[in-house]
């Protein structure tokens, strides 16, 4: 697979996004979008969002969505947001992700907050 091209802005801002959404820091994603950036760029692995939903940051993901992230992007692993969430056992960040998509599951008879890896429509 090979990664998209992008300019020297857009790794500036590619890489800004990324940050912000592993750590979860709405400060940083302000930054990044104050450059002009895309809240929905992709480094070629995946969003900011996904990134977020990877860590578990429910917070960043519902000012992000706000902003206009987009979570039924799919990332270069063939997962979505959803699918990372659900990896990383983030399941309140999976059912956020799953009310926003209209998505429904069935929660899984292991436990009442587990949530059964579902994708998006």
């Amino acid at each position: 697979m090979s990664l998209p091209e992008h300019s020297s802005l857009e790794r500036k801002q590619i890489g800004r996004l990324r940050l912000a959404g592993k750590n979860g820091d709405i400060a940083k994603l302000n930054e990044a979008l104050d450059m002009g950036a895309d809240i929905n760029l992709s480094d070629g692995i995946g969003t900011a969002v996904m990134y977020a939903a990877a860590g578990g940051h429910l917070e960043f993901l519902k000012y992000a969505v706000a902003k206009g992230a987009d979570l039924s992007l799919i990332g270069g692993e063939d997962k979505y947001a959803l699918d990372y969430a659900n990896e990383f056992g983030h399941h309140l960040v999976a059912k956020y992700i799953m009310e926003q998509l209209g998505t429904t599951a069935h929660l899984s008879p292991r436990s009442s907050d587990s949530i059964e890896r579902v994708r998006p429509p």
